[in-house]
């Protein structure tokens, strides 16, 4: 985890803390008329305004930037998957160069065979 993402992380608690104070500001926090003043009810909208921002604002990049490291992880493996293919393919290639070479080598000691039998049966 790096540093940006500790941030989002911290920052987002913050947020998450503030919307459950808010939470027990407004249980505990009743009267017995149950009616706030317009100054507390400011102020607990603030808190609770803000504290969603917050939380939304900073657990966007965390969202997208997953995608942005699943996409580049896939690009890295691709990567890598595409240069060992390469290099199994070039070995194949030497591979059938080799087979290829001992084959022709083999049938025309065959030929030169065969025909030494039959220069043989000849004479």
């Amino acid at each position: 985890m790096n540093v940006t993402e500790s941030f989002f992380i911290g920052v987002s608690a913050i947020a998450i803390i503030l919307i459950g104070f808010s939470g027990v500001i407004i249980a505990l926090g009743c009267r017995g008329e149950s009616r706030r003043t317009p100054s507390e009810m400011l102020q607990l909208r603030t808190l609770v305004e803000s504290s969603i921002v917050s939380l939304t604002l900073k657990s966007f990049p965390a969202v997208t930037g997953t995608s942005l490291i699943i996409t580049q992880l896939k690009n890295s493996m691709k990567h890598e998957f595409d240069g060992e293919l390469e290099v199994i393919r070039s070995e194949l290639k030497s591979k059938e160069t080799q087979i290829e070479s001992l084959r022709s080598g083999a049938m025309s000691e065959l030929i030169t065979r065969q025909g030494a039998l039959y220069q043989r049966k000849i004479q």
